[in-house]
């Protein structure tokens, strides 16, 4: 397990909470990955909370260029399909989990620290002309695992595209905060560059010092999993 920086080394080493990161139409999220991730969070963190972007799904469809109402079915049908593989590995995982830890865009709504973490993303990414361009790079490194080559991706699908890294950043900023917890790590296979960088430089205040984030070891969840 990678934390991206010795702060985020800290916050992992309190192991007091970790936000997990599933993401649809990912084939490394098989069922038995899953099952050796929660088992992992279970053993490691006093507790955790796993964090489905499944509505947001459907901008990256429309960008790479699905119509609007067969890219929020689309995204819906996958959101399901992967939600039922969760809650299979989470009972694996723990008999008791509470399945209201599972935080998806719905959910998330009505989460007032969520909201106000949004609000000022937003806010930033219209005004901000550096995190706007931060935001449009970790975008456009997205949609390359969606088209052949990144000449095909333009302004305007970037534009639409990047609704789904901004509805994800509240997360990245301040999970702690969203989910009632002193501390917390965002834990996923891979960080791109860009949110590497905000993790190690925090000094424009984007991501919060109770924030981490770790790159999980697919090797050793798989010895796991063995």
């Amino acid at each position: 397990m990678k934390p991206v920086s010795n702060i985020c080394a800290s916050i992992f080493e309190a192991k007091i909470h970790a936000v997990i990161g599933v993401s649809p139409f990912n084939s490394y999220f098989s069922e038995a990955r899953l099952a050796a991730l929660f088992g992992w969070a279970h053993d490691t963190f006093d507790s955790f909370h796993v964090f489905v972007p499944d509505e947001a799904t459907k901008y990256t469809l429309e960008a790479v260029g699905y119509g609007e109402a067969k890219a929020a079915k689309k995204a819906r049908r996958q959101a399901n399909y992967l939600l039922n593989k969760i809650r299979r590995a989470l009972l694996g995982a723990d008999p008791n989990f509470n399945m209201s830890k599972i935080l998806t865009n719905g959910i998330l709504a009505v989460n007032e620290p969520y909201r106000r973490l949004l609000a000022n993303v937003e806010d930033r990414f219209d005004n901000d002309a550096v995190f706007h361009q931060q935001c449009l790079e970790c975008t456009r490194w997205v949609l390359k695992n969606q088209i052949e080559t990144t000449d095909d991706i333009d302004d305007a699908m970037l534009m639409l595209a990047v609704r789904y890294l901004l509805e994800e950043m509240p997360l990245f900023m301040d999970s702690a905060g969203i989910v009632g917890v002193t501390s917390s790590v965002f834990c996923y296979h891979n960080c791109p560059a860009v949110l590497n960088g905000l993790y190690k430089d925090r000094s424009n205040g984007i991501i919060k010092q109770n924030q981490g984030f770790l790159v999980v070891d697919k090797i050793a969840l798989e010895a796991r999993a063995a």
